[in-house]
């Protein structure tokens, strides 16, 4: 394995391509056919975190060659990747991209001013291993994400077991017209896959909060599916019990417990203690639920939403936990932002309660 590595007060800018790439550490690997199905497990089975972080850095103004699919920061293969206290904006398209790997964590950033050119698909953080469920313990946690036209959180193609906690969303998903009337955004996106954990989560003057997208339930199955059969014979024939994804319930009980195509098509997300507090700003129509500011993908896949609500009007009780969350949402660019980032995102649980009460 490869030993830690660590970018640290840093500034990236004015680069033709990307800003940084984690790779490193070991994770579950396999072999594959020529199809890219797995076909086996390699012994032996682990997961060792590499230790790879980037930590109070600015990346900005990166990527004005190829604009497209180019992040900021990249989580590549390997396992216990992160990005922590760090500042990204004016990109074409994302500020971190989970590539692959498992074991990743973005943590108290602060996110805005972003995609600048590709405004027509992905958006500020991007999960795109689908075809690979055993990728697992990946958190968004405790960031603020600002000004960001398209997808805040985009959970895309299948890309399961991820927890997005303790983020504020301020002006996200607000992709003017006419683009809005052929995509729908939302400041958390999932595109199929599940066992995601999108739970305590603040929004701001949001047009879409939580949107679970029909496209790849829809449209991308029928090209998914042969994936998840044989991850699961690999898994079962290797025996679960000798890999370190025994460790995650959501993949040990829940998905490799699947049998049949609908298992694997409708699957199920935990949503709660989510709020949306939207002073000015309308829920985009024919949209989410206009209480909960969430919608599913589809009713089949019966996602459990508990203590979530859309607020347009506060109580002075309400308000008075509102002006504890509102500093977040008057930090500025290049400034000391980080202690008002840490401090109100920790404290989201205990003042989200008290808006739902």
């Amino acid at each position: 394995n490869q030993p830690t590595c660590a970018v640290v007060t840093s500034e990236f800018s004015d680069a033709g391509a990307g800003g940084v790439v984690l790779a490193g550490g070991t994770d579950v690997k396999f072999k594959h056919d020529a199809n890219n199905h797995v076909t086996e497990l390699i012994a032996p089975c682990e997961m060792v975190p590499s230790g790879n972080v980037v930590s109070g850095c600015v990346i900005h103004d990166v990527a004005w060659d190829q604009k497209s699919q180019v992040p900021m920061v990249t989580f590549g293969e390997g396992c216990g990747h992160r990005v922590e206290g760090t500042e990204m904006y004016n990109a074409p398209h994302f500020a971190v991209n989970f590539r692959d790997g498992s074991q990743c964590v973005m943590e108290n950033n602060y996110i805005h001013d972003l995609p600048n050119y590709q405004q027509q698909d992905g958006g500020s953080v991007y999960f795109e291993y689908g075809t690979n469920p055993m990728r697992r313990g990946n958190k968004v946690v405790g960031n603020y994400f600002e000004n960001v036209p398209t997808n805040g959180v985009y959970i895309d193609n299948f890309a399961s077991g991820v927890e997005v906690t303790h983020n504020v969303f301020n002006k996200v998903a607000m992709h003017p017209p006419p683009a809005m009337t052929i995509y729908t955004f939302g400041c958390i996106n999932v595109n199929g896959g599940g066992q995601n954990n999108i739970h305590g989560n603040y929004f701001y003057n949001a047009a879409f909060p939580i949107n679970g997208q029909a496209f790849a339930v829809t449209k991308l199955f029928p090209i998914y599916y042969p994936f998840f059969p044989a991850v699961k014979a690999a898994v079962t024939k290797f025996g679960i019990a000798n890999t370190p994804l025994k460790n995650f319930p959501d993949f040990a009980d829940v998905w490799m417990s699947f049998s049949t195509e609908d298992d694997y098509r409708y699957q199920t997300c935990r949503v709660g203690l989510n709020v949306a507090v939207n002073p000015t700003a309308p829920l985009a129509p024919k949209g989410p639920d206009p209480a909960t500011g969430v919608r599913m993908c589809d009713p089949k896949c019966k996602w459990t939403i508990a203590d979530t609500k859309v607020l347009h009007q506060l109580t002075p009780a309400q308000q008075a936990v509102q002006a504890r969350i509102a500093p977040i949402l008057s930090v500025a660019p290049l400034t000391a932002w980080k202690d008002t980032v840490v401090r109100v995102t920790s404290g989201l649980d205990a003042n989200l309660n008290a808006l739902v009460a």
